[in-house]
């Protein structure tokens, strides 16, 4: 049984990595909806932003985080979430090389803009990721600690 501590931890990683997750969804969806402006919601339709607001309030108004980190063990925990934050990562890192790999005599102000914004989105993905490594590392490192001071 995890101590209260340990729930804690993995309850605070959950949270901040539904929440960066799920607002890096937010902003790009969002991004795509100005960029194709008048043309609303062309390549970013509203169910990726609806659903990103209902992770955050999810996390916000239910008892998920504490429900998840009773149920999983840590290791499982810190797999899954850093899977999902190294997936989202690669994807914006995709999104930044399609953004600067046309040629230069296509660049337009618009496709400017899209790679002002997939560099944005990159970076915050970037910063999430790194958040929840640190979260991730402290978390298993606490339980190690525990784990020898009961020993």
């Amino acid at each position: 049984m995890a101590d209260k501590a340990s729930l804690s931890a993995e309850e605070t990683l959950i949270k901040v990595a539904i929440v960066g997750q799920a607002t890096g969804l937010l902003i790009m969806g969002l991004f795509l909806a100005i960029e194709d402006a008048p043309d609303y919601f062309k390549r970013a339709d509203l169910l990726t932003i609806l659903l990103a607001v209902v992770a955050i309030g999810a996390v916000l108004i239910t008892r998920l985080p504490q429900f998840l980190a009773r149920v999983l063990s840590s290791g499982m925990l810190v797999i899954f979430i850093l899977l999902i934050s190294v997936s989202t990562i690669l994807i914006a890192l995709s999104n930044v090389v399609l953004a600067f790999s046309i040629p230069e005599l296509f660049v337009t102000p618009g496709w400017e803009y899209t790679q002002t914004t997939a560099v944005i989105s990159f970076i915050f993905f970037l910063v999430s990721g790194t958040v929840n490594l640190v979260l991730s590392v402290r978390l298993l490192m606490s339980e190690r600690t525990s784990e020898i001071a009961t020993s």
